[in-house]
């Protein structure tokens, strides 16, 4: 008669434990089916901008017959956002594609600017949704971009400029006028 160790019955739980969690868990990554191809992959904004729009092309890259895909959901993440609006993806995104057929360019996404956003690239995603049925909840594509953040002048700052270039006319007008 054998006998299992500790050690042994541990590592047979663990394992058990993550065929689980990998075969009932949540979506699995099948992102070769789907390309995002974003109009703009990196965007320039400014700080406390409002309605910048993501517009994206998608295509159904699978090559097996009835490898028609469902476009069921989308997360897009943008860190320097105030707010983010994912309704245009449900509004234009069509409901499924079949292989080799491409979207169009549509509006994927909307999002506000933080308005106390610093200058600088910040690096967001967005994964898209579905599979083979549209109950189906993988991540079928996935694809990041950049959002430039720019800094803009202060109206003190361009008041301040406006003067100075005023006053610098105003002198040369003098100086010349000064001379015989």
């Amino acid at each position: 008669m054998k006998t299992i160790t500790r050690k042994a019955r541990f590592a047979a739980t663990a394992a058990g434990i993550l065929l689980a969690a990998l075969t009932l868990g949540g979506p699995t990554l099948r992102a070769d089916e789907l390309t995002i191809t974003l109009d703009d992959p990196t965007i320039t904004v400014t700080a406390g901008e409002t309605d910048v729009t993501m517009l994206a092309d998608l295509t159904n890259t699978t090559s097996s017959p009835g490898g028609v895909l469902y476009l069921n959901g989308i997360t897009p993440t943008v860190p320097a956002a105030d707010s983010v609006d994912d309704g245009d993806f449900y509004t234009y995104a069509p409901l499924s594609l079949d292989p080799g057929d491409d979207s169009g360019t549509f509006a994927l996404f909307t999002f506000d600017v933080l308005s106390s956003a610093l200058p600088g690239d910040y690096i967001g995603t967005v994964d898209i949704f579905g599979g083979d049925t549209d109950l189906s909840s993988d991540i079928i594509g996935s694809q990041a971009f950049t959002v430039d953040v720019v800094a803009t002048p202060e109206p003190s700052t361009l008041l301040l400029l406006t003067i100075g270039l005023l006053l610098s006319l105003a002198m040369k007008r003098k100086w010349n006028s000064a001379r015989p």
